[in-house]
C-alpha cells in the first residue's frame, strides 16, 4: 500500500511531452527576448519603456526553462 501511495505521489499532471514542448517555448521566447535586448543595446535605446521588462522576463524564463529541464530529467524514466 505504502508502495502505491509513494508511486502516486510522484505522478505528475504534465507529460514528458508537456515538458519539452514547455521547453522549446521558452527558448523561443527566450531567443526573441535577446534579440531584443540586444538590439536595444546596440541601439542605445536603454531608456526604452521595454528594456527592463525584457531585461527582466529574460532572467524568470531562464529560470523556468532550467526548472522544466530539471523536472523533465528528473521524469525521465
Amino acid at each position: 500500500m505504502i508502495g502505491y501511495l509513494k508511486k502516486k505521489l510522484q505522478m505528475s499532471l504534465l507529460s514528458q511531452r508537456d515538458r519539452q514542448l514547455a521547453i522549446t517555448a521558452f527558448n523561443h521566447y527566450i531567443d526573441f527576448l535577446s534579440s531584443e535586448v540586444e538590439f536595444l543595446e546596440k541601439e542605445d535605446m536603454l531608456d526604452d519603456v521595454n528594456y527592463e521588462e525584457y531585461k527582466s522576463e529574460l532572467t524568470e524564463s531562464y529560470a523556468l526553462v532550467n526548472w522544466v529541464k530539471l523536472e523533465y530529467q528528473k521524469n525521465e524514466n
